[in-house]
């Protein structure tokens, strides 16, 4: 198939080392995204073996929010969505740049806060953000604005605010792990949300990435 024509291996760019390396992401455009904990994105085209670096300096005209990267994850659309500890970068394939996405307490639809540890798109497009201490961020893809998950009690509250990680079921139901409080279901019928925390029988441990 049109894979065998890759690159199957390439040069890692100047300035990097493996150690730093803390996300390796292939995108359908044949492009390799290193994110590193503390020196920004490396954007690898296995077409040709060019390379382009993004920081959060922004002289450089197409920048990050902060140089620790903790996710990035592509959406239906093809564009790349990258969390970071001071909020979220959207990289369009089509226009060469990022759109940012912040906490602004007057946007009541945008997101409830900046780190974001997880993003995951299911399979009807949708974007689901795993933050630190903004529980979950829900990007509709039909609609467009972010809807919030947050901690509590009840039927639609997640059992804690630091999500780490996020994936789906064969059924469609969203998994939900948290830092400290085990791992929580949504049920996309529904929305609610059914908790798992560690007990006899249970999970053996709440600290869940």
């Amino acid at each position: 198939g049109p894979g065998n024509k890759l690159q199957r291996n390439f040069v890692l760019p100047d300035g990097i080392t493996g150690t730093q390396i803390t996300i390796f992401y292939t995108d359908q455009n044949n492009h390799v995204w290193l994110g590193t904990t503390e020196n920004g994105l490396y954007k690898i085209n296995l077409n040709n073996g060019s390379s382009e670096y993004f920081s959060a300096n922004k002289t450089q005209g197409k920048y990050l929010l902060h140089n620790m990267v903790h996710s990035v994850a592509e959406d239906h659309q093809g564009r790349v969505w990258i969390g970071t500890e001071n909020g979220l970068c959207i990289w369009s394939p089509y226009t060469e740049t990022f759109d940012y996405y912040q906490y602004d307490i007057h946007n009541t639809d945008g997101l409830n806060t900046n780190p974001i540890y997880d993003i995951f798109c299911d399979r009807d497009g949708n974007m689901w953000l795993g933050t630190y201490f903004g529980g979950i961020n829900f990007w509709n893809s039909e609609e467009e604005f972010f809807k919030v998950w947050q901690a509590g009690t009840g039927d639609y509250h997640i059992g804690g605010n630091a999500v780490s990680t996020i994936t789906e079921d064969n059924k469609g139901n969203i998994w939900i792990g948290m830092e400290d409080r085990g791992v929580n279901r949504i049920d996309r019928e529904t929305g609610q949300i059914q908790r798992f925390e560690s007990s006899p029988g249970g999970l053996s441990f709440n600290n869940v990435h």
